[in-house]
C-alpha cells in the first residue's frame, strides 16, 4: 500500500478503496483515542456505503415554534451552500427524534457542491429518492416530518458531538458497514499510514490462518487479530 504524505481527494479515494473502520479504530485505540467510533445507532444507508472526507460540522436543536417568514432554514442553507469539495457533512442533534432532518433536496445540493457524504445522529426522509443518487449517508432512523418548526440549525463549522464522539471541523470522517470513526485532524496522516500497515499485517495473518497457524501463534508473530 502507498505511503500517505498529505490529505487530499486522492487520499479519500484510497481510504474508501483500501481501509475499513475497524483497522482505523484499532490504530486510534493504540494511540489512546478510545472513543472515536460513533454509537452503533448510526448506520449506513446501504451495506456498501463507504465515506471518507473532511468533517463539515453542523449543530442542530429541537425547536417548538414556527420560524418567522424569511428565517426558515437560514443557517441550514448557509451551511450547505458553504460546502467544499471533499467534505462530509456531520450533523449533531443529540439524537433528535422530532423530524426527518436530512432529505432529498439537501442531498442534491450537497452533491452539487462536491460533498462526499453525510453523517448524522437523527432521522432522514425522502429515502427512496436519496437511494437513487448513490449519496453516501449515515443516520439514525427514518421519519417523514419536515424539520421546519421542529429542528433548527443553530451553528456550523463548530465543535459538535455526533453519535457520542466529539467532532471538530476538518477532522477526518470515515464510515463503512461497521460504523463511523472520526480521526482527529492532527493525527490523520499518521493514523492512515498505520492503518494501512495494519491491513497488510491482517492480510498476512489471514493467509497464515488458512494454512493452519494457531491464533496464539499468529498473535505472537504479528500482534494482530
Amino acid at each position: 500500500m502507498r505511503n500517505i504524505k498529505e490529505i487530499n481527494l486522492e487520499t479519500f479515494k484510497f481510504m474508501r478503496d483500501n481501509l475499513y473502520s475497524g483497522a482505523i479504530a484499532d490504530i486510534l485505540d493504540e494511540k489512546g483515542f478510545r472513543n472515536q467510533a460513533m454509537s452503533s445507532a448510526i448506520r449506513p444507508l446501504t451495506p456498501d456505503t463507504v465515506v471518507a472526507g473532511w468533517a463539515k460540522t453542523i449543530l442542530s436543536a429541537d425547536v417548538y415554534h414556527m420560524p418567522k417568514p424569511g428565517m426558515e432554514y437560514k443557517l441550514e442553507f448557509q451551511a450547505i451552500d458553504s460546502l467544499k469539495k471533499g467534505e462530509v457533512i456531520v450533523w449533531g442533534s443529540n439524537y433528535s427524534e422530532i423530524s426527518g432532518f436530512w432529505g432529498e433536496l439537501l442531498t442534491t445540493a450537497a452533491i452539487h457542491r462536491g460533498a462526499i457524504g453525510a453523517i448524522g445522529d437523527s432521522n432522514i426522509r425522502d429515502t427512496k429518492i436519496i437511494l437513487k443518487t448513490g449519496f453516501q449517508l449515515f443516520f439514525k432512523g427514518f421519519r417523514p416530518l419536515d424539520s421546519r418548526g421542529r429542528n433548527d440549525v443553530i451553528a456550523y463549522d463548530c465543535r459538535i458531538e455526533c453519535g457520542g464522539v466529539v467532532v471538530f471541523p476538518g477532522d477526518i470522517a470515515f464510515g463503512d458497514i461497521d460504523g463511523v470513526v472520526i480521526i482527529p485532524a492532527k493525527l490523520a496522516i499518521e493514523v492512515i499510514n498505520e492503518a494501512c500497515e495494519k491491513v497488510k499485517r491482517e492480510n498476512k495473518v489471514r493467509e497464515e490462518l488458512k494454512k493452519g497457524m494457531s491464533l496464539p501463534d499468529a498473535w505472537e508473530k504479528y500482534h494482530t487479530i
